[in-house]
């Protein structure tokens, strides 16, 4: 396949070279950081039941890291007619604790405003499911959210939203600018990565998003420096419920999963006009839908977090499913495990995992069955 390299290839080291090179990184993450045993997901912080009134856990959240101030924001919410939470939600990683941007707008403030656009309190986005469609900007310090809030349509899930939906016209690309100008929408068309993925490709600052109806990217113009969209290739073979991370060693967006729950790794190399799905002859981690992913730049590889099913039974209550820790070599198209980053606990749509290029680690937060949010850590 083009731009693959083969097994074998003088350009793509063996299977024991690889695993070799990991064996030393992870005895070097070990001198680096003696209190955080390498190779291992460690737990730093487990919110407060105070914390937890104010920055309740949403399921159908996403995430971005703010790498300006070392910090996770959180945005999103569970929907369907019953949570409004509609505010960023910030932790502080450097000393672990939460706040939000502006109090959650009431349901009864969702309206259409005169340009059609769906607004709520005081020019904010509605309450919106958002899984991987955050993302944010260093370049120009903004949360840019691509995302719809398509479970509020009238008979879906609940009609609280029937009235304001008739007159709706437009769901905006939204951007927070977190130099002081707040919530603004993007003028132009507007593309919904709702369910599917966007990803930041931080060689040219771009977002790149994932839909069912292909590959966009926010292209910027000198009225609009993050837009209008353009769709710059058709759909790859991977629907929703994937994630997706850019890899800047090869310069392409890798998929992964989706609700078929299909073990196939899709690529669109930037600049390409198409997705490629890539063979992957060897061993692969179990499928799954709504895989974290992130990409850790010092390796190359793009780390993934999998649901393994006790005997396939999907159905399993998650405090008996396990989450293995992958990772995926797009130049040697070869997936290898972590056999001590496993978590004993599995969940269901939760993208909260990242790269901290500060402390040169993986960063997840995620809520283990009957427990508090939890902030773990993982160096390799």
């Amino acid at each position: 396949m083009a731009g693959a390299t083969p097994p074998g290839s003088p350009r793509s080291p063996s299977r024991r070279a690889f695993l070799g090179g990991l064996a030393g990184l992870v005895a070097g993450g070990a001198r680096r950081a003696a209190a955080t045993p390498a190779g291992e997901w460690t737990a730093l912080y487990r919110q407060t039941a105070a914390e937890a009134a104010l920055c309740p856990w949403q399921e159908h959240a996403g995430s971005a890291y703010d790498s300006r101030r070392h910090r996770l924001v959180v945005f999103g919410s569970d929907t369907h007619g019953t949570d409004w939470t509609n505010s960023p939600l910030f932790l502080d990683l450097d000393r672990p604790a939460w706040r939000r941007a502006h109090p959650d707008d009431a349901h009864a403030t969702y309206r259409a405003d005169m340009a059609g656009d769906a607004v709520a309190g005081d020019g904010h986005p509605w309450a919106m499911h958002t899984f991987g469609a955050v993302e944010y900007d260093p370049d120009g310090d903004r949360l840019i959210v691509a995302s719809h809030p398509d479970h509020l349509s009238p008979g879906r899930f609940t009609d609280a939203m029937a009235g304001p939906w008739r007159h709706v016209r437009r769901h905006p690309t939204w951007t927070y600018e977190f130099g002081g100008g707040g919530w603004r929408r993007l003028p132009g068309n507007a593309v919904s990565c709702f369910a599917h993925a966007t990803v930041l490709d931080t060689d040219r600052n771009r977002v790149v998003g994932i839909t069912g109806t292909g590959v966009h990217e926010l292209w910027p113009d000198p009225r609009n420096p993050l837009g209008p969209w353009r769709r710059v290739a058709a759909p790859g073979p991977l629907s929703w419920g994937l994630n997706a991370a850019y890899d800047s060693r090869h310069r392409a967006v890798v998929m992964f999963g989706d609700h078929r729950r299909r073990d196939t790794v899709a690529v669109y190399r930037i600049g390409g006009v198409r997705v490629e799905t890539m063979p992957t002859l060897g061993r692969r981690p179990p499928g799954d839908r709504y895989v974290p992913l992130a990409f850790h730049p010092r390796l190359g590889v793009t780390v993934a977090l999998v649901q393994v099913f006790p005997d396939g039974d999907f159905q399993a209550p998650a405090a008996r499913r396990r989450m293995e820790t992958w990772l995926y070599d797009l130049g040697r198209d070869a997936w290898e495990r972590l056999p001590r980053a496993t978590l004993p606990f599995g969940w269901y749509m939760n993208y909260h995992l990242h790269y901290m290029a500060r402390q040169d680690r993986l960063v997840l937060l995620a809520r283990p069955p009957g427990g508090p949010v939890t902030l773990y850590t993982l160096e390799i």
